[in-house]
Order: C-alpha cells, then sequence, then structure tokens
C-alpha cells in the first residue's frame, strides 16, 4: 500500500511560517554544509526542458540534513512566456533513515523567503558590526521580504531601495516604516552605504567598483549578470555559499561565460564558503577591508525551511534544533 504522505500548500504554509526559525534553520543548513560533509546532491541540480515545449523548464535540486535526518528534492517547474513566468514549487521529504516519506510542502513563497533570509544571514555573518545605512538594489517578490527581515533583524537607520521598473523602489518603499526609503538610481542608493545587497533581474551590471567604498559589505544573489568583474577585484574577502552553482549563475556564471574570469580563477580567488564562516572562518580580517560575497542559495536551506514548517503543520517527528518565538509583524499583511 503506498502510504498517504501530508501536502502543505502555499497558503497553509505562510500561515505557519515563524521568520526567527525560518532565519535559525538557514544559519544552521550552512553550517551542516561546511561541518557534516556533502549535504547536496549529485549533481546538485538536474535540468530538464524539451524543444517541443521550450517554455516549460524543470528542475531537481537534492539535499540532506544530516543533524535532523531528513533528505529530499525540491521539485520546480518553471513557465516563461508573453503572460509573464509562473512557476509550481514543491518540496518532497524523506526521513534519512527508513527511507519513508514525510510530507511535500509547497515552495512557492517558502522559496522568496528562503532566499531573503540567506542574503540577512550572509549579511550578519561578514559585516561584524551594525549596519547604519544598507542599500537594496531590487525591488521585487524576494526584495519585499528582504526589506522586512532586514528591518527587523539588522535595524538599519536606513535602508535604500532602487528599483528598475518606474516606482517600484517608490511602492516597496511605502508599504514599510520611515527607515525604508525609495530611490531612483544605483548611485542614490549605495551613497554612504555600509552594505549592498543585489537582488535584481537585471541582465547587465548595475554595481562596479567605483560604487564601493572602505568597509562596505556587498552581497550579489540576482540570477543574472548583476555585477560587474570590477567588484571582485577591489574587494579584499571573496566569499560564495556555494561555488558550484555560483558558477553557473548570477554574476559569477556570467563572467566565466562570457570569459571574462577563468572558473580555476574564481576557485583561487575565494577565501572562504559561507558555511565556514558561520562555523568560525574569517569573514572580514580588517575594518575598512571590502568583503563581497555571491549568495546563490543551497537546496540544504530550502529543505531546512520545508522541514521545519512540515514538523509544525504535522506534528512531525522532525522539528529541528530551531529557536520558538515568532515575528508575526515580519509576515506579508
Amino acid at each position: 500500500m503506498i502510504p498517504t504522505v501530508p501536502f502543505i500548500g502555499d497558503a497553509a504554509a505562510v500561515g505557519l511560517l515563524d521568520l526567527d526559525r525560518a532565519y535559525a534553520a538557514v544559519a544552521d543548513a550552512y553550517r551542516q554544509a561546511a561541518a557534516a560533509g556533502p549535504v547536496l546532491s549529485t549533481p546538485p541540480a538536474l535540468l530538464m526542458c524539451h524543444p517541443s515545449a521550450p517554455r516549460i523548464e524543470m528542475k531537481a535540486k537534492g539535499a540532506q540534513l544530516p543533524r535532523q535526518r531528513v533528505a529530499g528534492f525540491r521539485i520546480v517547474a518553471d513557465r516563461h512566456d508573453a503572460e509573464g513566468d509562473a512557476s509550481h514549487d514543491v518540496q518532497w521529504l524523506y526521513d534519512m533513515d527508513t527511507a519513508r516519506p514525510l510530507g511535500m510542502v509547497e515552495m512557492n513563497t517558502l522559496h522568496a523567503v528562503r532566499t531573503a533570509l540567506t542574503g540577512v544571514v550572509a549579511l550578519e555573518a561578514l559585516r561584524g558590526q551594525a549596519c547604519e545605512k544598507v542599500a537594496v538594489l531590487g525591488a521585487g517578490r524576494i526584495a519585499k521580504w528582504l526589506v522586512r527581515v532586514l528591518a527587523a533583524r539588522t535595524a538599519p537607520r536606513e535602508i535604500r531601495v532602487v528599483g528598475f521598473r518606474p516606482g517600484r523602489g517608490g511602492a516597496l518603499a511605502a508599504s514599510h516604516g520611515a527607515s525604508v526609503v525609495g530611490v531612483d538610481t544605483v548611485d542614490d542608493a549605495v551613497a554612504g552605504a555600509d552594505a549592498v545587497i543585489g537582488i535584481s533581474s537585471a541582465r547587465q551590471p548595475i554595481l562596479h567598483a567605483r560604487h564601493l567604498r572602505p568597509g562596505m559589505t556587498v552581497i550579489g544573489m540576482g540570477g543574472g549578470h548583476e555585477f560587474d568583474v570590477s567588484v571582485l577585484h577591489a574587494a579584499g574577502r571573496f566569499i560564495v555559499d556555494e561555488l558550484a552553482f555560483a558558477s553557473v549563475t548570477g554574476s559569477l556564471g556570467a563572467w566565466i561565460a562570457a570569459g571574462t574570469l577563468d572558473g580555476l580563477a574564481a576557485h583561487a580567488r575565494l577565501d572562504a564558503e559561507l558555511g565556514q564562516v558561520l562555523q568560525g572562518a574569517a569573514g572580514r580580517t580588517g575594518p575598512d577591508q571590502i568583503v563581497f560575497a555571491i549568495v546563490q542559495g543551497m537546496a540544504c536551506c530550502d529543505l531546512a525551511v520545508a522541514a521545519d514548517i512540515l514538523a509544525r503543520g504535522t506534528a512531525g517527528p522532525h522539528p529541528g534544533p530551531f529557536p520558538a518565538g515568532g515575528c508575526p509583524d515580519m509576515l506579508p499583511p
């Protein structure tokens, strides 16, 4: 008999979301990636697209969390056409010891939340001190969550948001408090900023070395050619969360594909992975050092967030070592 497994849909998952716990889950997943050996599938991502359906792309990304004894695959189907993009995103979870299916969690919103949390985990690990001003480059769905988490956790005096469609930055800022300000240009956003987080859909570089200043922490999370390679050359430290995936997507992937940077040179330039920094490796070695990180996310982080949601929604056996307590003000209205 095929067992019936619980399914937690998108709305229910958001209702169960506790961003303090989700933040801890993401940070813990990175630590496990650094300390517990390989936690990703081989290959890390499996892609599928047929010429008869060129608008449909599918991918599967597997991971495991040895501490929680849970493993699984996130399966995504994307459609790209004139009507816009659509995505169907589900995380399957299994018991690592018995291979018993634990359940499925819809990730349409949770993946955006996880991505935003990843950026803030990286910022807090690499910055090493409070931020007065943070620039957010991008004003889309993930940026909305990013601003919420930044405002609640790091509490900078000002968050400047620039969108790349008319009115997007101002609209995002208007839905938050006075500390969030919409600006018109990247120059306006990064002027005087202690940290810059890029989460745009830009296909041409929007951030260059001329935008940087001593002591700045720069995090690139966009899927396209978001940053110019001069940012890497100007940085004193270079961090990624997972080099293999970062080498085929985002700014680093664009540099390698264009021949601007060789893959071996990128590996040689790397100072540490984010999980190693969370385990105690140096993220910053001096107050004036520019730290540059490319954070594209890891499947183990999605798995960790989904595992916590599933356990809380079903009273399941894998709650994970995540702190209790919530941030209801950080949930979407």
